[in-house]
């Protein structure tokens, strides 16, 4: 792959991944009933690592997304360089 779509990769992913990571996170610390510190902290730090793990799975599901459409991309330069070189003749 070339180097500006390892970037956009890149950057897709912390996105994606920071976003899921966090309101996966937020949606278990919010509607887990807590009276203790000790509770609060299980939430939140169980919220965490099934944010991580979620966060995770949608960065690589958005790295293979990006590769197909690069792909596509590819082939459809192709196929538009040939139309015109069949225009041509």
């Amino acid at each position: 792959m070339p180097a500006h779509i390892e970037i956009t990769k890149n950057i897709v992913s912390f996105v994606v991944g920071s976003s899921t990571a966090f309101t996966v996170k937020r949606a278990l610390t919010a509607n887990v009933q807590t009276n203790k510190r000790r509770h609060d902290a299980e939430a939140y730090v169980g919220g965490f690592v099934i944010g991580a793990m979620v966060a995770e799975q949608s960065e690589a599901f958005t790295d293979r997304k990006i590769d197909e459409y690069y792909e596509k991309w590819l082939k459809l330069k192709d196929l538009i360089k040939y139309a015109e070189v069949k225009a041509d003749n």
